[in-house]
């Protein structure tokens, strides 16, 4: 049995118009940068989105669903393949609601128990903790801006 806690969910609220917010969370792969949002050269094949990111290379990211302007979840792996370990395909889903005090965006990353609990695992598990914690921050401040 995995003793890897199965998602990392964060919370932000931003004073940002909806139509923006979405936007910027609809995007594929927005999460994929160094702290600052960075431009990515995205291609399409299908429901799979090829992102590009000058320091971090491309990552495949597919679209599971989208409900439009409040719900759109990814599936990716957020974890590298390397000398044989698996590839860690987890589920990232984005929630956006309209709060009295702005707009409500939350991040759920689940699939984590599933994976064999290695060091590999536990090691890009605890990198997306603290990964979604900058990104969400990331995110708060693009919209802020």
């Amino acid at each position: 049995m995995s003793t890897i806690q199965d998602t990392i969910e964060r919370t932000i609220t931003v004073d940002a118009p909806l139509e923006r917010v979405w936007g910027l969370v609809a995007e594929p792969g927005w999460w994929i940068n160094t702290g600052t949002l960075t431009e990515h050269t995205i291609t399409w094949d299908g429901d799979v989105a090829a992102v590009t990111d000058p320091t971090h290379g491309t990552f495949h990211i597919r679209r599971v669903e989208v409900r439009e302007s409040e719900y759109i979840a990814w599936r990716w792996a957020a974890g590298g393949s390397e000398e044989g370990e698996q590839v860690l395909d987890t589920l990232c889903e984005f929630f956006v609601r309209p709060t009295a005090k702005g707009v409500e965006v939350r991040v759920v990353e689940s699939g984590w128990a599933g994976f064999e609990d290695t060091p590999f695992v536990r090691d890009n598990h605890a990198a997306n903790v603290e990964g979604w914690e900058t990104e969400m921050a990331t995110l708060e401040r693009a919209l802020a801006a």
